[in-house]
Order: C-alpha cells, then sequence, then structure tokens
C-alpha cells in the first residue's frame, strides 16, 4: 500500500514538491507549493508540456514521494513508515566506517574507474536529492578525515560536479565515494532493506 497524506488540504513542513525522474528536474523548479493540489496542477502542466502521458496513479506517486520526506504522523501507515525512512542512523562516525571500508575493498579490488561522464550525472542527481545531507556530527573540523582516505580515488575525475555532495543517508556514504563505484559493486553490497529505501529516482534504480 502506498503511503498517503493524512490530510492532502494541509501543507507539509517544507511545502509541497514533486521530482520527476524521467526528466531529472523539480516541480516546481525553484521553492515548494502551499498544497497537494496545487502541485498535482503543476506537476500535470509539466507532463503536458513535456509531451509525456499521465499516469493514472499519478497523485498516489506524488503522495508517496512527499511522505518519504516526513517525520512521523503526516501519512498513513506511520509505523511502516518509520521502520522505512526513520530506523536507519545517521553519524559523522557511521560515514567514516562505512565509506572507508568501500574504498579499502575498492584499493583492493583494483576495479576500473567509473567514466568521468557517468560520475557527473550521478552527481548531478545526488546533489539535488532530499537525501543528500551531512550527518550528525560533521563539521568543518572532522571532514578532513573523510578527505584523507577518499584523496586517490578521486584523482582525475575530481571536478564542480563534487562541491555540492554531501552524504547519503540511506545507506551512510560519502557521496563523493559513491558515485564512482561501478552499480554493480554497490548492488552487491547494499543491503535489500536500504535499496529499497533509495527514492525513485536515484541512479541506483536506474
Amino acid at each position: 500500500m502506498p503511503f498517503r497524506l493524512n490530510n492532502a488540504r494541509e501543507m507539509p513542513p517544507g511545502g509541497c514538491k514533486f521530482y520527476v525522474a524521467h526528466t531529472g528536474q523539480w516541480v516546481p523548479s525553484r521553492g515548494t507549493l502551499t498544497s497537494l493540489l496545487d502541485l498535482m496542477r503543476a506537476v500535470k502542466r509539466y507532463y503536458e508540456a513535456h509531451n509525456m502521458p499521465i499516469p493514472e496513479n499519478l497523485q498516489e506517486h506524488v503522495e508517496e514521494q512527499i511522505c518519504t520526506s516526513l517525520p512521523p504522523g503526516w501519512c498513513e501507515d506511520e509505523h511502516h513508515a518509520q521502520n522505512k525512512w526513520w530506523s536507519f542512523p545517521f553519524t559523522f562516525q557511521q560515514v567514516t566506517t562505512f565509506t572507508s571500508t568501500m574504498v579499502s575493498w575498492w584499493r583492493t579490488n583494483r576495479l576500473e574507474p567509473v567514466e568521468t561522464q557517468e560520475i557527473k550525472a550521478r552527481a548531478d542527481v545526488c546533489s539535488r536529492c532530499e537525501f543528500n545531507q551531512d550527518p550528525d556530527g560533521c563539521s568543518s573540523c572532522n571532514k578532513p578525515v573523510l578527505r584523507q582516505f577518499t584523496e586517490d580515488l578521486l584523482v582525475g575525475t575530481r571536478g564542480p560536479w563534487d562541491n555540492a555532495l554531501k552524504s547519503c543517508k540511506i545507506c551512510g556514504c560519502l557521496l563523493s565515494v559513491k558515485v564512482r563505484v561501478p552499480k554493480g559493486i554497490l548492488l552487491k553490497h547494499m543491503p535489500t532493506e536500504q535499496l529499497e529505501k533509495l527514492p525513485a529516482h536515484c541512479w541506483l534504480k536506474k
């Protein structure tokens, strides 16, 4: 059962917006709207303007996407929502541990790097994702710790596309590392529970 807003007439925290995975764009492109009704009108206009068929279950999809970023109490099946989105710890220590493990694995297996164009495309998606966040306990004074063990991985592919990347709240990995790891390796080592939590627009789900 898709998550649905308990009260579609009430503006949720942060307002309403929708990510169109097919085009990689947000509706609205800037800011948010104050109601689900206004958002649905804007999304339908967007689909029509881009000559895309409007799915029959579009509103369900829009509400479910909104619910993934809301705290408990705003959507149906609250217990399920809590288990799916808020039970995952997200701390600086976790990010360093997960990322260092991934980098060590990468160095040991000496894999071919992901093409720079693909890195840029992934980084573009991640930079606009609601789960691109700094973990608890992360500050300017401890970020150099992360750079120390990722520096050689970024050589030759570092660019402005890295500037907006933080950490993935779903898997706990430093995104500048994640976008450079082959998709097959990430899928192999990511638990099914985490994979299911990734939003529909994530490049790992394409």
